[in-house]
């Protein structure tokens, strides 16, 4: 993991937190004012979990978003498959 980002809350589009990953996305070229990395996070649209929803980042229930965080620390390898 690269990035943690801040608990924005349950009715967030990224549910309360973002787990920042080196992977870049092939949906998506700039992201704010940084390049288009994909993340892990949560969804205030639970029913967007498992589909192409999300300019292919994974979207967790948030009760996983949020019990992610003692797992994902920076640098923690991540693989997705």
């Amino acid at each position: 993991m690269r990035d943690l980002f801040p608990a924005w809350g349950e009715n967030h589009p990224y549910g309360p937190i973002a787990f920042g990953l080196p992977g870049h996305s092939d949906a998506l070229t700039h992201f704010g004012t940084g390049d288009g990395r994909i993340a892990i996070h949560g969804t205030n649209q639970p029913s967007s979990i498992g589909a192409d929803a999300s300019n292919r980042c994974v979207h967790v229930p948030n009760d996983v978003d949020r019990a992610l965080i003692q797992y994902l620390t920076i640098g923690t390898p991540v693989t997705i498959s």
